[in-house]
């Protein structure tokens, strides 16, 4: 008896989230803009009304047959109102929506997207339940969920959303035939994602050249469309047509992005728009007519300026005046309106001016390539280099020219297509020779060694130093966004020189694989452009442009016909002298389609050459601080002892048997051995010299200096020690001497003495790496690297390469938190402690619990990012032991610090039942225990006849549902306040149980004009009634008892200030603006001289009869009043 109704371990208790878990929030970031259609993350910038609901799940049995077992855990699933700040609106809409990497949409989510237009419609959700933060978020694409859950943990969990940004609708242009057998339809705008299904992008029709468009059956020569099937007639089965159609989540048209960019009112650079395009001259000719004898041009919405105004019949140019122009002269506006006087009327004239035009030549180059881009910016960057990338992958240059800014297309043959025609250079606008140049001394030196005075220089690239691979990253709409590679390869100049890439270029402008292959083509086609030509020129050719064409003819060099070259750029000095740098324009290498390179005779390779195996790999985990997969990876040096050893394909292994592939690594590892002892030494070392010898991976080593191995920018591994260099010394072939100055001991490893013949490894970007899970610690990996060679065949068959095994250690546990200190500044509590010097943690765990008990029965209650101090709100009051331990990426914790802290209460108590020890509610299925206070389950074979309140047995077979009904509470007011649910449910540990009970407190509650709703599971939280009742169901799978069922109503403390209040000598009774539910605490303060002191009396819930006194005399006057309550 005694045992049963005692104080053992309660065990260890749920997790019970308190807010959502936020590990950082930030101010003032910027917000993202997109251009066309991407895939993009969103911002939590509001949240309320967090809720945590029970969940009890069946332990033993249950779903699996059987009687339902002790030990069932208990879960809490969470829900909270959220508003999801997406990006600059207004935006066209949303397509595909992935939650943690698993696509779902917005309506399972339950989230209502606002597109951020100008007005916005405030969310109604707000404006009904949290009026006073209702805002529109004007400008702003967001999206808005009332009820998003959350489930077990708290977290909201990553999104990101195919967005459908600025100009992302535009017109399509489909190209197709129509069947000659079957339905004589054609669907456009059917995307197909990589998981298999398909998404209509149609939105309307626009036009089928040559065909008319009906509603119903079509006939020869017309069509009908419906959700973007388009309908033909049998008598136009095999034609070509082209479907004109708008679309919706398509790419951007990057004329109107280099605009936007330049010049939105909202988020541009404040760039002038009519400073953006090209200016053109343009001449008209025109009668003058009679009164108000106004001539308007034709460019008029695009005029710049005038040029002049001249009479052909009599050869007459006419006068620009100010005012009111006399006979052959006249006024005009800057909108291109022409004023002239009535004595001309009749005169045919002809008006000379310039117009801007916009990026029109930019345009119909972009749409006649098919080169259309979907952007994000989502960081502050200069905007120079937006557009120089977006020139760059258009195949464009940007020019200043006459005071405006516009983008000229390297095209050189004219392309027709998407509705739109390029029209390439026909001409030169300028044909240079011996007598234009001039004399600069710009030769390469004659026999005689004096050099040479011709005027224009020429100089040539190596045919061998040209790039002949183009590796170009975009994006893979098609495969959810993912990142995806392309190569454009000029094999034949392979086939001569090896490969000379340029390296990998990031485009992520790009989401349609097809057009970045066609960008990568014209990057690898600029590559043929060798000669470069250089000249000077007098004042006089100003005018000139870059990207202008010109033509060069120099007979001392040679060039006895006009060459036609492109300027690239003019510099003038201050003597108005011109020095243009200009290069070669072979017809063709800006065009994609008809440029061709020619084959080399003479040499075939061996494609398939034997690439032999790999050299034993060195495989470690790095630093955390190196990895980039959040901490988490395993790398490998890797690299072929056969001189045709190109490259390896890696797999890996859980078990040995199943491989999975996980990468290709093209080039060796620079890897080897150490030639001599590597004694141990403080860092920096530059008392000991590091031989290596990199024959195996036919590897070099360059100096550099002793800031770039302060920085870790020549960092290497040998064993399991990291260190950088500075200098280095070529000893003998691939062997090197590091001395002078040596980092020890970086990244977090430790110094060490190393032998000859220790792995030696660079380690940069020819590391292979692969991410690992948390889960996969301790467990053992198994890698094959199956080779390939120099021109990627030849590759080594899975079932003969290698398998070498690798343990995955993890990061080492987080240290000992030092200095945990715990105070309280009005009702939150603060935790304070110095961050451990570990780059593997993430953050801190923060628990509490009984001072009898350890860490192992303390509830968790809430994980900090790295930091040194937090805030939490809502610590339950009481002396508690609190703890804190470090966690790392991988979830591992380090031993806890504690403290012992008690945490006040400052809210207003507004009214507090305690059930025990009397339990004067209603038991159902439970007895009471009369003189003990403790309650605890009812068996079957107890008789209902003998009424007993006292059990001393351990119940075997208890009734199903035991509850207790608490009385209801009543708050005395309808209102807002925060209602807490205590419980306290025991183990009968002295009859053998162990488990821990799963109890489930609940709560309804109503208004004074309301009536109850259903029962919820309740901890804790804010409701608006009156009136509270409490419930609580026992655990029969766990032999237990209830000490404590108490239910708490309160509030944060309000207080109303009313200032300036005239008070009558006998006393003025003041009215509070708001009523309060219990009598305020009021304090008065005289707000004039005559008084010294004030007093409140005869206080109630409404007002409170306010005096005044000077001593102890009472006086009139004015008084400020503070009352506080809830």
């Amino acid at each position: 008896m005694a045992a049963l109704l005692g104080n053992p371990n309660p065990g260890v208790k749920p997790v019970v989230y308190t807010a959502i878990q936020i590990q950082t929030s930030s101010q003032g970031i910027p917000v993202p803009v997109h251009y066309g259609t991407v895939r993009a993350t969103d911002n939590l910038i509001w949240y309320g009304g967090f809720r945590a609901t029970k969940v009890t799940q069946g332990g033993k049995g249950g779903a699996l047959g059987g009687a339902a077992g002790k030990n069932g855990p208990v879960q809490y699933k969470y829900s909270a109102s959220v508003i999801f700040g997406v990006c600059e609106g207004p935006i066209q809409g949303f397509g595909q929506v992935w939650a943690t990497k698993v696509a779902t949409t917005l309506s399972e989510l339950g989230l209502t997207q606002f597109l951020g237009t100008y007005p916005q419609a405030t969310w109604g959700f707000l404006t009904t339940n949290y009026p006073t933060q209702a805002r529109p978020y004007n400008g702003l694409a967001f999206l808005g969920g009332s009820a998003y859950q959350l489930g077990a943990s708290a977290d909201i969990p990553t999104h990101t959303f195919e967005v459908y940004g600025f100009f992302s609708n535009r017109v399509v242009y489909t190209t197709a035939t129509i069947p000659s057998s079957g339905a004589r339809t054609i669907t456009v705008g059917s995307r197909l994602w990589a998981n298999g299904t398909t998404q209509s992008m149609w939105v309307s029709n626009v036009s089928i050249p040559g065909y008319t468009l009906v509603g119903g059956a079509p006939a020869a020569g017309q069509y009908s469309v419906s959700a973007g099937v388009y309908t033909f007639n049998v008598a136009n089965s095999g034609a070509t047509v082209t479907i004109a159609w708008n679309g919706k989540g398509q790419d951007a048209d990057p004329s109107l992005v280099v605009a936007d960019v330049l010049s939105n009112a909202y988020y541009g650079v404040g760039f002038p728009a009519s400073r953006v395009g090209e200016l053109n001259a343009y001449s008209e000719a025109t009668v003058i007519p009679g009164f108000p004898y106004q001539v308007s041009v034709v460019h008029a919405a695009d005029y710049d300026d005038n040029l002049s105004v001249y009479e052909p019949a009599t050869g007459t140019l006419f006068t620009c005046v100010a005012a009111t122009p006399g006979p052959q002269q006249f006024t005009y506006t800057t909108g291109g309106l022409y004023t002239f006087n009535a004595a001309d009327i009749g005169k045919t004239v002809d008006i000379a001016y310039v117009a801007l035009d916009g990026l029109d030549t930019f345009q119909n180059y972009c749409w006649a390539n098919g080169f259309f881009i979907s952007c994000s910016f989502i960081q502050q960057q200069a905007a120079s280099g937006i557009l120089e990338e977006i020139a760059r992958y258009c195949n464009s240059e940007i020019v200043w020219s006459s005071g405006a800014l516009k983008l000229v297309p390297r095209g050189d043959l004219t392309l027709t297509a998407n509705g739109h025609t390029y029209t390439a250079p026909s001409s030169t606008v300028k044909d240079l020779d011996d007598d234009d140049y001039l004399a600069t001394g710009n030769g390469t030196g004659g026999a005689s060694g004096s050099p040479s005075e011709d005027p224009l220089l020429v100089t040539r690239r190596r045919v061998s130093d040209q790039k002949n691979v183009v590796q170009l990253e975009c994006l893979d709409r098609a495969n959810q966004y993912n990142a995806a590679m392309v190569e454009s390869t000029d094999q034949a100049a392979v086939d001569l020189y090896g490969r000379r890439t340029t390296g990998t270029l990031q485009a992520h402008m790009f989401a349609d694989t097809a057009v970045a292959r066609v960008v990568a083509q014209l990057i690898l086609q600029r590559e043929a452009i060798l000669n470069g030509y250089s000249f000077q020129l007098p004042e006089k050719y100003v005018w000139l442009d870059p990207m202008d064409i010109v033509s060069v003819t120099d007979a001392a060099l040679g060039l006895t016909s006009a060459s036609w070259v492109r300027i690239m750029s003019i510099e003038e000095a201050e003597d108005g002298t011109l020095t243009v740098q200009c290069e070669e324009y072979p017809d063709g290498a800006a065009n994609s389609e008809t440029y061709e390179y020619g084959s080399n005779d003479g040499y075939a390779a061996n494609y398939n050459v034997d690439p032999g195996a790999v050299n034993t790999p060195t495989i470690f985990e790095p630093s955390v601080q190196l990895a980039t997969n959040t901490g988490l990876e395993v790398w490998c040096a890797v690299s072929g002892a056969d001189e045709n050893w190109g490259g390896c394909d890696v797999y890996v292994s859980a078990d040995g048997t199943t491989y999975n592939y996980v990468g290709r690594q093209w080039g060796a590892s620079r890897m080897g051995l150490l030639t001599a002892p590597f004694a141990s030494h403080a860092s920096p070392d530059t008392v000991n010299t590091l031989s290596v010898d990199l024959t195996m991976s036919f590897g070099d080593l360059v100096s550099a200096s002793v800031a770039d191995a302060n920085l870790g920018n020549t960092v290497c591994l040998i064993d399991s020690e990291m260190i950088s260099f500075s200098a280095a010394s070529l000893t003998a072939a691939y062997e090197y001497d590091m001395d002078t100055y040596i980092v020890r001991a970086q990244f977090g490893t430790a110094a060490a003495a190393h032998i000859a013949g220790a792995s030696f490894a660079r380690l940069d970007e020819t590391i292979f790496t692969f991410p690992y899970d948390k889960s996969q610690i301790g467990q053992t990996v198994y890698v094959k690297f199956c080779s390939f060679n120099n021109y990627g065949g030849g590759l080594q068959d899975i079932s003969i390469a290698t398998a070498y095994p690798h343990v995955i250690v993890g990061p080492p546990l987080p240290g000992t938190v030092q200095n945990f200190g715990i105070s309280q500044q009005g009702g939150p509590v603060v935790f304070t402690w110095d961050d451990l010097p570990d780059f593997v943690l993430k953050g801190y765990d923060i628990l509490y619990g009984d001072t009898s008990g350890d860490i192992t029965t303390a509830n968790f209650l809430t994980d900090a990012s790295r930091a040194t101090e937090m805030t939490h709100a809502n610590v339950p009051p009481g002396t508690w032991t609190f703890y804190i331990r470090g966690h790392d990426l991988a979830d591992q914790v380090g031993p806890a610090s504690s403290a012992t802290f008690t945490v006040k209460n400052f809210n207003f108590l507004i009214a507090d039942q305690e059930n025990d020890p009397d339990w004067f509610g209603t038991t159902s299925n439970a007895v009471r225990h009369s003189s003990a206070g403790l309650l605890t389950l009812k068996g079957t074979n107890v008789s209902s006849t003998y009424g007993w309140e006292v059990f001393d047995q351990y119940v075997i077979d208890p009734l199903p549902l035991p509850t207790y009904t608490g009385v209801e509470l009543d708050s005395g007011a309808d209102g807002e306040m925060r209602v807490v649910l205590s419980v306290n449910a025991v183990a009968a540990s002295a009859y053998g149980e162990t488990g821990v009970p799963a109890h489930t407190g609940q709560i309804r509650y109503k208004t004074s004009a309301g009536a109850y709703g259903p029962y919820e599971d309740w901890v804790s939280g804010t409701v608006t009634a009156r009136y509270v009742q409490a419930q609580f169901i026992m655990d029969t799978t766990v032999q237990n008892y209830v000490s404590v069922i108490d239910l708490l109503l309160d509030s944060p403390p309000v207080t109303q200030v009313i200032s300036q209040e005239i008070i009558d000598v006998a006393g003025t009774t003041v009215f509070f603006p708001t009523a309060f539910r219990n009598e305020p605490n009021v304090q008065v303060t005289p707000a004039a001289a005559g008084a010294t002191s004030g007093s409140a009396e005869d206080i109630t819930t409404t007002s409170a009869l306010i005096k005044l006194w000077n001593g102890a005399v009472q006086v009139a006057g004015t008084a400020n009043i503070a009352a506080t309550g809830v």
